[in-house]
């Protein structure tokens, strides 16, 4: 990443989605492209859990679950000590933004 795209996406991701290792991982971040948008819209979203907004706005559990991992990451949001049941009927962590 370009030092003028890192100052317009100050995040830690620069508004890419994270990946830890090559191959399949760096493929599909590269794919879903840029994800700053749709993190602004979890965070006003919050608190909530993931399985929560997933339903909220339309989109796989597994789009959601990153994006707060991202968020997390970047000091932007946090997991609180509130559970709420999911779909699955299992308890879920409740995320809030960071204070």
């Amino acid at each position: 990443m370009s030092r003028t795209e890192q100052a317009l996406n100050p995040a830690p991701y620069g508004g890419l989605p994270g990946y830890k290792v090559g191959g399949t991982s760096k493929d599909a971040a590269i794919a879903i492209g840029n994800t700053e948008a749709i993190r602004l819209q979890i965070l006003d979203m919050l608190p909530r859990t993931a399985d929560e907004i997933a339903s909220a706005i339309g989109r796989s559990i597994l789009y959601i679950r990153p994006r707060l991992s991202e968020l997390v990451a970047d000091g932007r949001a946090r997991k609180t000590q509130a559970r709420r049941k999911n779909e699955s009927g299992l308890s879920a962590a409740v995320y809030a933004r960071a204070n």
